[in-house]
């Protein structure tokens, strides 16, 4: 079989979230600065609403440690093929225009799961610290179903989000 792809990546979709915020949001919401906290749907939920409120979002973009890493490669000149799992929602759609609008090619098609897609939502405070919250979402149940083998033989390269070993999936 012919290489197709240069790098196969394997990992957690998660739409990355960006806000500009102050200290005392942090304090007032029980955020720990400076640390990756992974969140349930509704502590997600939550901090969304309240960032809603009184904070303009100041970037959205496809992003996952492997994501962010294939997307890199793809602008270096790599042909790349990401393969993950999103919900048919909102933020499923962006995620997977993202993508290919990044040159990356995916097992992401039009019709995708019910369920809520992975964010990351990025708190950054006036000293440029990042504070993230993070919600899996259905990209928790990424699985063997999810693999495109063709794709996979069709790579000279795979790359796993280092994220993916605790998963049981």
């Amino acid at each position: 079989m012919t290489t197709r792809y240069d790098v196969y990546a394997l990992g957690n979709a998660l739409v990355d979230l960006e806000y500009r915020v102050e200290d005392d949001f942090l304090l007032r919401h029980g955020i720990e600065k400076g640390v990756m906290t992974l969140a349930e749907a509704d502590g997600q939920a939550r901090l969304l609403a309240a960032l809603d409120i009184d904070h303009q979002r100041l970037k959205q973009a496809s992003g996952g440690s492997a994501a962010n890493s294939i997307i890199a490669t793809s602008a270096f000149g790599a042909r790349c093929y990401y393969n993950c799992k999103v919900a048919h929602d909102e933020l499923g759609s962006f995620y997977r225009r993202d993508l290919i609008a990044a040159g990356v090619a995916t097992n992401l098609g039009e019709q995708r799961p019910e369920g809520v897609s992975g964010t990351c939502v990025v708190m950054v405070t006036p000293d440029t610290e990042r504070t993230m919250s993070t919600y899996l979402g259905i990209t928790a149940d990424l699985s063997v179903a999810e693999l495109d083998l063709d794709a996979l033989r069709a790579s000279q390269w795979l790359y796993i989000e280092g994220y993916l070993c605790t998963s049981p999936s």
